[in-house]
């Protein structure tokens, strides 16, 4: 669902933008479909019995102390590795990489715990029934032109000034909303993409818990998904999910 312009609004600032029906009714995280494969079938007694008399009867190899002073120098694989992305931007940069196309990753900030690591497309960041908030989110798109959106704060409100002051990144780069850090817990968020559409759903506190999944679709004036709650009470977001 989504919502054409980007004009500044009026009252309350924290009501849903005109247009933009608020979910409240929890809802289920969305499934890949993807079920776990079936254990594979144990070694019998006999064959592992086997299999150990063997090993223990074979002739270990003579290493000579030129050899033995080398192998310190010589790596365990000679297979290339990869680090673990640290960031959204890390995270989306490596999986289009090994798979080209629409990518959207992510990770949370959440209270009395930091950064989290970058998850994508459709992964849950952040921890839901534990009572701590996101304080922040950071994302990084591929294949949609760039990404923009704004935080509603508990303590301050829209960041910006106002609802529609969103902040943007291109492809690749890492856009960050909320205040990591500040102990000010985010109530609600706004976020469009350039090109295509763009899903989010989140996990709010207070016995709400997963809402309905909103999505949002690019166009000359970008359609906006709205995700949160309204509620000025202790309704917080607790976990959230993307997918594009």
């Amino acid at each position: 669902m989504g919502h054409t312009g980007h004009s500044e609004q009026s009252g309350d600032p924290l009501a849903a933008p005109q247009g933009v029906t608020v979910p409240t009714t929890p809802s289920s995280i969305p499934t890949d479909g993807h079920t776990s494969s079936s254990p594979s079938v144990s070694p019998t007694r006999t064959a592992t019995a086997s299999a150990t008399a063997e090993h223990r009867s074979a002739p270990k190899p003579k290493v000579t102390a030129e050899a033995a002073a080398g192998q310190g120098a010589i790596p365990a694989s000679s297979e290339k590795r990869t680090s673990p992305p640290t960031t959204a931007a890390d995270a989306v940069a490596q999986r289009a990489a090994a798979h080209p196309g629409r990518h959207i990753c992510y990770r949370a900030y959440v209270s009395e715990v930091g950064w989290e690591a970058p998850v994508c497309d459709g992964g849950v960041a952040g921890e839901t029934g534990k009572n701590r908030p996101i304080e922040a989110v950071e994302l990084s798109t591929a294949g949609t032109s760039g990404n923009e959106a704004n935080a509603y704060m508990a303590s301050s409100g829209w960041q910006g000034g106002g609802a529609w002051n969103w902040k943007g990144a291109a492809n690749g780069q890492n856009l960050v909303i909320g205040n990591p850090g500040s102990g000010a817990a985010m109530r609600a968020f706004m976020t469009s993409v350039k090109s295509g559409t763009i899903c989010a759903n989140t996990y709010v506190s207070s016995n709400v818990g997963w809402q309905t999944t909103q999505c949002g679709s690019s166009g000359a004036k970008p359609d906006y998904l709205f995700c949160g709650s309204a509620d000025k009470t202790t309704k917080l977001i607790e976990a959230v999910v993307f997918r594009v």
